[in-house]
């Protein structure tokens, strides 16, 4: 019993010693440093996996995401029905569901679609 409060006592105590280092001397930049700097805030999501990464691109980069795009099983992504919009941040986002051919996993695609080229 001693033992083991002893060992959670030494555990304590270096997360705490940790803790207090890490705020003294950052290991890694923090997000408000990144802003103050002007460097972009590292995303949370992949690019394309959440409303707030969404790809900003043209139908045809968007279908060319799409295609290249895996399962975390390696498996081909199709798409499963209809697209849908919605607004987010103040511009519109079209969600794209997918579903993997190989694993049967459900996933969606978030686009922030411009005007593509002008023909000619």
């Amino acid at each position: 019993m001693i033992a083991v409060l002893g060992t959670l006592g030494i555990v304590i105590a270096f997360v705490v010693i940790g803790v207090l280092v890490d705020r003294k001397v950052p290991l890694l930049p923090r997000s408000e440093d990144l802003e103050k700097i002007g460097k972009p805030v590292p995303l949370v999501h992949a690019a394309g996996t959440a409303p707030e990464s969404a790809l900003v691109g043209t139908a045809a980069e968007l279908e060319a995401h799409l295609a290249a795009r895996r399962c975390a099983c390696k498996g081909k992504l199709a798409r499963t029905g209809p697209d849908e919009a919605l607004r987010y941040d103040g511009r519109v986002i079209v969600v794209v569901p997918l579903t993997c051919a190989k694993c049967g996993a459900h996933h969606r695609a978030y686009a922030a679609l411009t005007a593509g080229p002008p023909a000619g």
